[in-house]
């Protein structure tokens, strides 16, 4: 019989909030402790994408999957009570803890990087001194630059109308996918003048995209602070992220935030994705702004679960935002972390009530709902935050329960996007959880339900992964299981690691760079669908033009997402 995991770390509770929380103690990459002030940690506290942070390693566990069918021994479920988590701090205090990033993928053994000693000077001979007056004279040759650089700056500063770009003003870009492409009137097939498809034509957008723009769409970065830091400025225009997410850390007020979604859409070179975990109840992210509102688990009819829908999508695009991480899909309540969150203990009635709620959200064709968490949480009892849950269930009773209500709701043809969580499901895959499974995610979401839409992952740093893979690693192991949109990376270095590990794995053909195309032309199509990204309208003798309203497709398919008619949040422009 094996052993249990070891349980998490305690904290001294003479550091704790004044509410009786606990500060917390980071995992630096490098292995050492990070201290995040409690203000800052009582403002992310988060019960559900938001991780509560571990060591990145931990000596008894093994770093790569084990080869037979018998789950390892850190693959045991233990009892949790939900808790709140902690925010991740910022990547200045890693900035000199740069580390390789080995390459990995579900079938390599990853090698960690190889420190030489430095060699004494002695080895080539005796080494020689450099004179005095030469070290003062590059200290003042150091200092006059400096000097210069800084007179230039503040008189540029001081010049009417002068200005420093990401000091007293946002960079503003071009949408770089916004003009017609050359390809849009072949696409649109002129002999018969329609326009084409959302996903014909996102297909033609991705073509446009470099690789490292294309890796960047796949992510969905996050950030602390009620006001765009340079950070996500970085993130955003220079990395080409494709999406924010936010927290209620990051909303106080409803101009602050109208005004924060805003310039972070007027620095982006793609129109982003902007996302939030808005359920109500436990996880009411406009707190600050909307009050108390009714959980899934007190909604008593479709009709009030459509009139939730309905009210949530209002406050999101009122705020500039287009893609809800909701409604819960589990069934069941045994897991303490969805408490209040879930719809009910039978896959008809979860899916009947979800549906509802969807439909309310999607109605106007401003905001996209995400199905979570995939393949269910409701049976377990471990929170992923802190731990990984594994769903003991056969095969077939995981298909009449958990799955039931993602088949019956993916037959509508208007789920855009489904996240995929960190669990075990020893009945599909022994050995990887079901976010990096190629099992599951492929086999069963992609192949099997016939799903094309954006799969989302949960938070890569969660507990349930991060004691094994760090955020590149879990981001190559997902891709190839066969998510799109990445949530993870939190900071520009860990932007950047992440792209270099995918570069990596496309490098070594662990990954193709078609892969990579399919996810960034899901995401491009779910951007058209919401109106982000004008579509293109078949002129008279074939040319095509751009509108800023997005052509309403054809009747949806259980295999194809639908658009909505209604408002669009145009790229550029805050919503009243």
């Amino acid at each position: 019989m094996s052993a249990p995991p070891p349980s998490p770390p305690s904290f001294p509770s003479q550091s704790g909030d004044a509410d009786g929380r606990p500060a917390v103690r980071l995992a630096r990459r490098s292995g050492g402790p990070a201290f995040i002030p409690p203000d800052l940690s009582r403002a992310l506290a988060d019960v559900d994408t938001h991780a509560m942070p571990r060591r990145v390693s931990h000596p008894s566990r093994p770093t790569q999957p084990p080869t037979t069918d018998v789950p390892d021994r850190w693959i045991v479920e233990s009892p949790t009570a939900r808790v709140d988590s902690a925010p991740i701090g910022s990547g200045g205090a890693r900035a000199g803890q740069r580390r390789a990033i080995p390459r990995v993928h579900a079938h390599t053994r990853a090698e960690s990087p190889v420190s030489h000693p430095a060699e004494s000077p002695a080895a080539h001979g005796t080494s020689r001194r450099v004179p005095p007056w030469m070290a003062r004279l590059a200290l003042v040759a150091v200092v006059l630059a400096v000097a210069l650089r800084a007179g230039l700056a503040s008189a540029a500063f001081m010049a009417p109308g002068g200005e420093i770009a990401g000091w007293s003003r946002l960079p503003v870009a071009r949408c770089a996918l916004c003009a017609p492409s050359n390809t849009a009137g072949r696409a649109a097939r002129p002999a018969q003048a329609q326009p084409p498809t959302p996903a014909e034509y996102a297909a033609t957008l991705a073509d446009r995209l470099s690789l490292d723009d294309a890796l960047g769409q796949m992510m969905l970065v996050q950030f602390t602070g009620l006001e765009p830091t340079p950070d996500v400025i970085q993130m955003v225009n220079q990395q080409g992220a494709g999406g924010v997410l936010f927290f209620g850390g990051n909303i106080a007020s409803a101009d602050q935030i109208r005004a924060t979604t805003a310039q972070l859409q007027q620095i982006a070179p793609v129109p982003l994705l902007m996302a939030v975990d808005q359920e109500g109840g436990p996880v009411n992210r406009f707190q600050s702004i909307a009050g108390d509102l009714p959980a899934a688990a007190t909604l008593a009819t479709p009709a009030d679960a459509t009139a939730r829908g309905t009210q949530d999508a209002g406050i999101l695009h009122r705020y500039g935002f287009n893609l809800d991480l909701a409604p819960v899909v589990d069934v069941g309540t045994a897991n303490p972390e969805l408490t209040g969150r879930t719809f009910g203990d039978t896959p008809d009635r979860v899916a009947t009530m979800a549906g509802a709620y969807l439909s309310g959200l999607q109605a106007a064709g401003s905001v996209a709902g995400t199905l979570k968490h995939f393949p269910g949480l409701g049976a377990t009892v471990t929170d992923p935050h802190i731990g990984l849950p594994v769903l003991s269930r056969s095969r077939g009773e995981w298909e009449a329960t958990d799955l039931a209500p993602y088949r019956l709701l993916l037959q509508r043809g208007d789920v855009r996007a489904i996240m995929v969580t960190h669990e075990m499901l020893p009945a599909v895959d022994s050995n990887l959880p079901a976010s990096l499974s190629p099992a599951v995610v492929s086999g069963v979401l992609r192949d099997e339900l016939g799903f094309d839409g954006v799969i989302v992952t949960d938070s890569l740093y969660m507990g349930a992964l991060n004691v094994r893979w760090s955020i590149p690693q879990a981001a190559v192991l997902a891709v190839e299981a066969g998510s799109d949109l990445l949530i993870g990376p939190y900071d520009p270095q860990l932007v950047s690691d992440s792209r270099d590990a995918l570069k990596q794995a496309i490098a070594s053909g662990a990954i193709t760079r078609a892969r990579i195309t399919a996810s960034v032309r899901r995401i491009l199509t779910l951007k058209l669908q919401l109106g982000l990204i004008p579509m293109p309208r078949q002129q008279a003798g074939g040319s095509a033009t751009v509108t800023s309203t997005p052509t309403p497709p054809p009747a949806p398919s259980p295999q194809a997402s639908a658009t909505s008619p209604g408002d669009a949040l145009l790229p550029n422009k805050a919503t009243a």
